[in-house]
């Protein structure tokens, strides 16, 4: 093992690296199995190995190399670094976080009173069901670690739909699947589900609406936002509630008349709004939400505009902006 070790620090490439601009991103090489990957503005290396590649990183070398590597991506000047593996090489993580700090922020990130054991080069980060990857990250800076952190909050769109005669489209979900035919459906609701990802919110509300309830619908704004701490796997939910109109707003409500998705719901309905207000079972979102429409009904108010002051518009698109919606407040 010394001499792997003894080895690896004479490697060539272990001090060396070499920056190539291309347009606003930089190319970094450092000669050897961890060479390429693309320096961002916010001088992160994202790096992502081949499964050959990564093949050919020995189990016996391999924490050396991962901190020699280091070594050349700290002279040159890259402050943290996302390492992706394919998941066939999954037994290089243990390997990777086995590799010690570099020198320079090893000395500098332990104190008298700390434990002779060196921190971790590299941690997980995240997973990827949909590329098969793992993702490891590694701070090299002898400061705060402000490497974003991955899937923080999960994001889910719901449709406040009104129809004739003051009523609300609203689904009861199946209960418990383990009570099997037996099982109680759960509370009315409005109709709505995760946003998938690349989705816009708006859209996801309306695909979600559709799926459920096979209702068409068009966006007009936001209503509400909701936010949960702890929610699924442990991370934070946000909730949109969006305003919707029927697509053909002069149809009479039997041209309307919703059909429960069977793997979903339990039943969908036209709910009179005072009477899903007296629900009292209702969640705090589904709630203020109720409530809310009352109070419109009771100062002659409830129209689908009023009750968005977040209106979806379609901004203009310059550069390399990536935002595709807005919902700007009607002031």
């Amino acid at each position: 093992m010394a001499e792997a070790v003894a080895a690896a620090a004479g490697m060539p490439w272990a001090y060396k690296a070499r920056m190539m601009s291309s347009g606003s991103n930089g190319l970094l090489e450092v000669p050897g199995p961890l060479t390429g990957g693309v320096l961002n503005r916010f001088l992160t290396l994202e790096l992502t190995l081949t499964p050959s590649a990564a093949d050919g990183i020995p189990d016996d070398t391999a924490a050396d190399i991962f901190a020699a590597a280091a070594e050349a991506w700290m002279a040159a000047g890259v402050r943290s670094v996302l390492l992706t593996l394919p998941a066939s090489a999954a037994r290089l993580v243990p390997l990777a976080q086995a590799a010690q700090l570099p020198s320079a922020l090893a000395s500098s990130s332990s104190s008298p009173s700390s434990s002779s054991v060196a921190p971790p080069l590299f941690k997980l980060h995240h997973a990827s069901p949909e590329n098969n990857t793992i993702t490891l990250g590694a701070w090299l800076r002898d400061s705060p670690n402000s490497l974003p952190l991955y899937a923080t909050h999960s994001v889910g769109c719901g449709g406040l739909v009104l129809g004739p005669d003051e009523t609300l489209l609203v689904v009861r979900e199946h209960g418990d699947l383990r009570d099997g035919p037996d099982a109680r459906p759960s509370q009315w609701k409005l109709p709505g589900g995760a946003a998938d990802v690349g989705e816009d919110l708006h859209a996801a509300a309306v695909r979600e609406v559709y799926e459920e309830t096979g209702v068409e619908t068009e966006p007009v704004g936001l209503m509400a936002v909701r936010q949960l701490h702890g929610f699924r796997f442990g991370i934070g939910d946000i909730y949109f509630v969006f305003a919707l109109r029927l697509k053909d707003a002069n149809a009479s409500l039997d041209a309307h008349q919703p059909l429960p998705c069977p793997n979903e719901l339990y039943d969908a309905a036209w709910l009179p709004i005072r009477d899903y207000a007296a629900i009292e079972s209702l969640s705090p979102m589904n709630r203020a939400v109720a409530d809310a429409l009352v109070a419109a009904l009771d100062t002659d108010s409830l129209n689908v505009w009023e009750l968005s002051r977040l209106h979806y518009t379609q901004p203009p698109v310059s550069g390399a902006a990536r935002s595709s919606i807005m919902f700007m407040a009607s002031l």
